[in-house]
């Protein structure tokens, strides 16, 4: 029997799921989950008919476990999606999760390729293409271990750290405190001993731990809040929502939530902290046009720029 059989409206079934997947993908990320029919017709050389038979197909997709369906409707010109059951949406730990995963990974002695694979599919995601990023893990960087012996020894260190607004790493000499998670990054927190404050160090940007003969310090460490550790580690950018339900959706940590205002444009601007250029470009860049970078006007540039490259 043949596999791949074509139907009266002339789209055989490797091409109609194909459609279909392609259709949930652009509606699980279009504003609103609604696109334009004719334009989706359009670009995939699609016939009315062939559209709303490609609609009814998955009209009828439904969960064996739950009984969700797809609900998905045309009113006229637009498609579109109610509910989650038709979204697409890629499995991963988050902060906290992805650090006992990779625990467990390193406890077990997991095959480096299998350690390698499971990281990539499971970790929270963060873009390979930042150039700040330094040796090493992704999220983790390439002492993590290192760091984990020296807060449980309660060994003082020296680091090498490369701040975001920096060309080159200097050097610290930092008393271990403890690791967490936040969002598409991991933190040393430790006390700066020359400074003599509490401070947090992004691990990818880590370029060297070295181990001293000094034992650290008691110190007052404070668990900071999220939005608190941002504003401390990285950097600031203004931005404009052009929707106000774009901003109510926001739960960035790094979000300023307590120093809004309409500009004259009717915008909501609010300001941002990140340690990521590359996690926020792709912010905007998923809003399709509804948010907008303000200040530096050299951020502006580079987003111009990482999107060519995509």
């Amino acid at each position: 029997m043949a596999r791949n059989v074509a139907k009266p409206g002339g789209l055989d079934s490797d091409r109609r799921v194909s459609i279909a997947l392609s259709l949930l993908g652009a509606l699980d990320a279009a504003p609103d989950a609604r696109i334009d029919a004719g334009t989706f017709a359009h670009d995939l050389s699609l016939s009315d008919q062939q559209l709303n038979e490609i609609i009814q197909l998955l009209q009828f997709v439904e969960d064996g476990i739950t009984g969700a369906r797809v609900a998905i409707r045309r009113e006229g010109n637009q498609i579109i999606l109610d509910g989650d059951a038709g979204r697409f949406g890629t499995i991963r730990f988050i902060g906290d999760e992805s650090l006992a995963l990779m625990q467990v990974l390193d406890r077990f002695h997991i095959d480096d390729e299998v350690k390698s694979r499971i990281q990539t599919a499971l970790a929270p995601s963060t873009w390979q293409t930042d150039q700040n990023l330094l040796a090493g893990d992704a999220l983790f960087g390439g002492f993590y271990q290192d760091l984990c012996e020296a807060i449980t020894d309660g060994v003082r260190l020296e680091i090498d750290y490369q701040p975001i607004d920096a060309d080159t790493p200097s050097t610290r000499k930092v008393d271990p405190g403890y690791i967490t998670v936040s969002g598409d990054a991991a933190y040393l927190v430790a006390w700066n001993v020359e400074k003599d404050e509490q401070r947090s160090y992004r691990l990818d940007r880590i370029s060297r731990v070295f181990t001293t003969e000094d034992s650290v310090e008691k110190h007052p460490f404070e668990c900071a809040s999220v939005e608190e550790g941002l504003r401390a580690a990285g950097a600031t950018a203004e931005l404009a929502f052009l929707r106000q339900d774009l901003f109510d959706r926001c739960d960035w940590g790094g979000l300023n939530r307590s120093d809004t205002w309409i500009d004259e444009h009717g915008r909501i601007r609010a300001q941002v902290s990140y340690v990521s250029k590359s996690w926020l470009f792709d912010q905007v860049l998923a809003a399709g046009g509804s948010l907008k970078i303000i200040t530096p006007a050299e951020l502006r540039r580079e987003l111009i720029e990482y999107a060519r490259h995509m």
